[in-house]
C-alpha cells in the first residue's frame, strides 16, 4: 500500500461466509473468508495464506466509522472454478 514494497499484515481467519457478490451483475453467492488483513488500494488482490498454502485472494473490505479490520478474501475454490471456466492453466 502507498508504494511501500514488502508490507505484510497478519490476516487472521475469523469466519467462512457465503455472500452475494457485490462485483458480479448476477449477484450470485460466492464463498469468502473473513479476515482482518489490511485491504487497500494497491494491495487488494494479494494472496491470503494459511501456513504455506494460498487459501484465498484478498478482495474487499467494509468501511465505516464503526468498522475496523473487516475484510474479505475470495475462497480459493471460487478462484479455481473461475480459472477452469475460462481454460486458464494453474499449478496445484
Amino acid at each position: 500500500p502507498k508504494r511501500y514494497p514488502f508490507t505484510i499484515t497478519r490476516g487472521v481467519f475469523s469466519a467462512y461466509r457465503k455472500k452475494k457478490s457485490h462485483m458480479l451483475p448476477s449477484r450470485k453467492m460466492v464463498r469468502y473468508i473473513q479476515t482482518d488483513a489490511a485491504i487497500n488500494a494497491g494491495n487488494s488482490g494479494g494472496p491470503l495464506f494459511y501456513k504455506n498454502k494460498v487459501v484465498g485472494v484478498n478482495s474487499w473490505k467494509r468501511v465505516g466509522d464503526d468498522i475496523d479490520n473487516l475484510a474479505f478474501a475470495v475462497h480459493y475454490a471460487e478462484v479455481i472454478k473461475f480459472l477452469e471456466q475460462y481454460g486458464i492453466k494453474y499449478r496445484k
